[in-house]
């Protein structure tokens, strides 16, 4: 699943368009997440996803957004949104969101393959 987001151009005209990719390892978090959430009202799940959207939104503006990931491969970067850690990295054809995890998780153990 892919968005995108148009950015005014210097001369307010033109608009840049930087677009973000949910891998197929962050949409199965979403749907984790999801499940978790489930027995919460159904406001509660709506408003996280809008959340997470809009935080995926700013960081295909803003791929340098947030801080370098505490994982072994270098280009990771993360951020949060509503107590949730995003995983993600700037590529030439725009940002990837690697991971959607809850805030308290270690993140290296989701990179070492121990949940």
């Amino acid at each position: 699943m892919a968005g995108g987001v148009g950015i005014p151009g210097a001369n307010g005209n033109a608009e840049v368009r930087r677009r973000y990719r949910i891998l197929p390892q962050a949409r199965a978090d979403m749907a984790d997440l999801a499940d978790y959430y489930r027995p919460l009202p159904p406001k509660f799940l709506v408003k996280l996803k809008r959340e997470l959207r809009k935080k995926f939104r700013v960081i295909g503006q803003s791929p340098g957004l947030g801080q370098a990931a505490p994982v072994r491969t270098p280009d990771v970067r993360q951020t949060t949104a509503f107590g949730h850690t995003i995983l993600f990295r700037d590529t030439p054809a725009g940002v990837e969101i690697l991971r959607v995890l809850d805030g308290r998780r270690l993140i290296d153990d989701f990179f070492l393959g121990t949940p």
